[in-house]
């Protein structure tokens, strides 16, 4: 199910998502992620099963996220504010990520190539797995409408309808 075409279009601007999830304690935790959008609209990520915000979705994978550009004034503030359900990518997805994630992030080519930066990505990316976000809820927010412009919007079975 696409994403409202507003939504995607902000999306595919920007690189870096902040992923909030909460630890067995119920305290909050944030991490920023480089991100891609599949077509059916599920945000992807890479991450070792290690670090807490990968342990915290596992265990709840109820999680919100943040996505905007840095050194915004507050008349041209623009971002998205989403929530969702975070899970392990299965196999049979992960092609499609890998394809979305290279064409964002040219750089990755180089791991195939020799150098220092391979190098220096080989490592990591080996012990990365794919996770995937299936968005719920998502608040697009443009100050450069007007000050406090939101839309909103919610997954139905039947797609994204529009809630504000």
């Amino acid at each position: 199910m696409t994403l409202p075409k507003p939504v995607m279009a902000f999306l595919e601007r920007h690189t870096t998502l902040t992923l909030a999830t909460s630890t067995p304690h119920g305290t909050p935790a944030a991490a920023p992620l480089f991100f891609a959008v599949l077509p059916d609209g599920t945000l992807v990520f890479l991450s070792e099963e290690h670090t807490q915000h990968v342990q915290n979705l596992l265990r709840y994978p109820h999680v919100a996220v943040a996505i905007y550009q840095d050194g915004q004034s507050w008349e041209t503030l623009w971002g998205v504010q989403a929530r969702g359900e975070a899970f392990h990518l299965p196999a049979d997805r992960q092609s499609a990520a890998r394809d979305a994630y290279t064409r964002k992030f040219p750089f990755l080519q180089a791991v195939t190539q020799p150098g220092k930066v391979a190098r220096a990505l080989r490592g990591p990316l080996s012990r990365a797995h794919w996770f995937g976000i299936h968005l719920t809820w998502i608040r697009l927010i443009d100050n450069r409408r007007g000050f406090g412009w939101k839309a909103e919007w919610r997954r139905t079975p039947q797609g994204w309808e529009q809630i504000r």
